[in-house]
């Protein structure tokens, strides 16, 4: 229910808006990213009416055009319809002006000891370089990883209103990404993570990315497994501590950590899986009202989970496998993407010595001809 000034005074929606700085502009040290914010919004308006998502926009007329690398209408806070314009003076604008990291600039695995075991997790800046493209590439049937980064976004700064009071208004920082494998869990996570820190660059200086080695924190040693659970939160409560930045956590596999403390009584397994679920159900709590954290867990199996790590997760969302359809634009965008840089050609005649050559076998076991090149629409 909408409160009475609510009503009256409806939020206008936004319209997101992305400039992706060039390497060379981040080592100016004259450029400011706010100066430049402010630049693009005067630009728009005196230049445009209305704006569509995903249209191409010339800034060779800004005074800031060589430091710019890519200017993306990105999204629309209430959902992108195609062929919709949008109109400026109806619409705030979010600006975000970043410049990816690099790899050298990837932090080096943080561990509480030195020994030969692999390290629980990695720390890198976001938005990476290595990560650029990633969200593109997401192909899925309906536009769940739009509303799902929409819902984030919005919740990350409702919690970070000044007055709201935790006690009565606490969202859980623990989103669910689970399904089948093999449909982009992970893909998902780590492209939410850098959309996030894209989004959210008014609201926090810096943003750092924590993925998680699940099963480098089991032990064969019995006891030491909820040890490195507790190390490892430790860790990401050092790392958290500053407010104004922002740590998204990524869990893989998390029923390696969450597994079902009732199904291993049940079934006299080794009181180490439980004691494990416990540490990760503790440090979730002591974490959960640290308005800048936020956990993305992916998970092949959520019947098998612990049903109080279920219940604390605030978003959980069934990532099914990619439809006949998406399978198909998923390989669409491998193919033409091998042709652009030259690693694949495309002969239609085939070579006349060994027409098997031209030949593909299909799941049933038949041999049928290679699609034309106007059968696979690669262009």
């Amino acid at each position: 229910i909408a409160a009475p000034s609510a009503r009256n005074n409806p939020k206008r929606p936004t319209l997101f808006i992305e400039v992706e700085l060039s390497d060379s502009a981040r080592d100016d040290a004259f450029l400011r990213t706010d100066e430049i914010r402010r630049e693009v919004q005067r630009w728009l308006a005196d230049n445009f009416r209305q704006l569509q998502v995903g249209q191409q926009v010339d800034t060779s007329s800004l005074t800031c055009s060589d430091a710019i690398r890519s200017f993306r209408i990105a999204d629309h806070s209430r959902g992108s319809v195609d062929e919709v314009f949008h109109t400026l003076q109806e619409n705030d604008l979010d600006i975000a002006v970043y410049c990816p990291f690099h790899g050298e600039d990837e932090e080096p695995p943080s561990t509480q000891e030195e020994d030969e075991s692999p390290s629980p997790f990695t720390v890198m800046p976001l938005p990476h370089k290595s990560l650029s493209g990633m969200w593109e590439s997401l192909i899925y049937s309906d536009d769940m990883p739009q509303c799902v980064l929409r819902v984030l976004t919005r919740m990350m700064k409702i919690s970070k209103t000044p007055n709201l009071n935790p006690a009565v208004i606490c969202w859980h920082n623990l989103v669910l990404l689970h399904g089948p494998p093999g449909s982009g869990k992970t893909t998902l996570a780590q492209a939410l993570a850098q959309r996030l820190a894209i989004r959210l660059a008014h609201d926090f200086s810096a943003t750092k990315l924590i993925e998680i080695n699940s099963h480098a924190l089991h032990s064969r040693f019995f006891g030491e497994s909820s040890k490195l659970v507790g190390k490892m939160f430790e860790a990401i409560s050092a790392i958290s501590s500053d407010e104004s930045l922002l740590t998204v956590v990524i869990i893989d596999e998390v029923e390696t950590l969450a597994g079902s403390r009732e199904n291993a009584a049940r079934a006299n397994e080794c009181s180490d899986a439980i004691w494990s679920t416990n540490e990760l159900l503790q440090g979730l709590d002591k974490l959960r009202r640290r308005r800048n954290v936020l956990f993305l867990c992916t998970s092949n199996f959520k019947d098998c989970m612990d049903a109080a790590f279920v219940d604390r997760c605030g978003i959980k969302q069934y990532v099914e496998t990619p439809s006949v359809e998406c399978a198909y634009e998923i390989f669409r965008s491998v193919v033409n993407e091998l042709i652009k840089n030259d690693l694949v050609t495309f002969d239609p005649t085939g070579p006349e010595d060994d027409p098997d050559l031209c030949r593909i076998e299909t799941a049933d076991g038949e041999t049928r001809p290679l699609p034309s090149d106007e059968e696979l629409y690669l262009n």
